[in-house]
């Protein structure tokens, strides 16, 4: 409702909220941005990932935990996740840096848990302020970005329209 038009890929899990607004293949598909929240943590293979990524959008915006360098042992911390083993993949500001460099971009990150891999480098401060909640409130009160609810709703209403009429003939 915010403005922001997105389309949802997942090659493991059914989409099971937003089907209408899903991508089923990534075939000659092109983005401005690829989101990945909540991830990259569980990736077995991320550079193949983040491969994928870059074929279809020049930036990448990502939430994973940075892990400290030296990093914790096992059992000092809870990110690892020992007593279900789903986070396989970690990440420091050094390595999400090299994989940035790989790609021939720049990595602009809160250093905590959002990062974008992106063409241009973000300045740090103004890239936490975007980041941070509050401000982001307030810009979105000034920036005026008309929201997609009626356009999608209208879509939607019909597309089902049609395939009610393809039943009945």
């Amino acid at each position: 409702d915010l403005g922001y038009d997105f389309a949802a890929y997942d090659r493991y899990c059914e989409n099971l909220f937003a089907a209408d607004f899903q991508v089923a293949d990534l075939k000659g598909q092109r983005f401005d941005i690829v989101t990945a929240f909540e991830v990259m943590e569980h990736a077995e293979a991320p550079m193949e990932m983040f491969d994928e990524f870059f074929a279809h959008s020049g930036a990448a915006l990502i939430s994973t935990d940075l892990v400290p360098n030296p990093a914790p042992a096992p059992g000092h911390t809870w990110y690892y996740g020992l007593d279900h083993g789903q986070h396989i993949s970690f990440y420091t500001t050094k390595a999400l840096e090299c994989v940035a460099s790989a790609f021939g971009k720049k990595l602009s990150s809160n250093g905590v848990g959002l990062h974008l891999i992106s063409d241009k480098k973000i300045s740090p401060l103004l890239f936490g302020q975007s980041s941070n909640e509050t401000i982001g409130k307030f810009w979105e009160l000034i920036r005026n970005r008309p929201s997609l609810l009626i356009a999608d709703f209208e879509r939607l209403r019909k597309q089902h329209l049609a395939e009610l009429e393809a039943k009945s003939i």
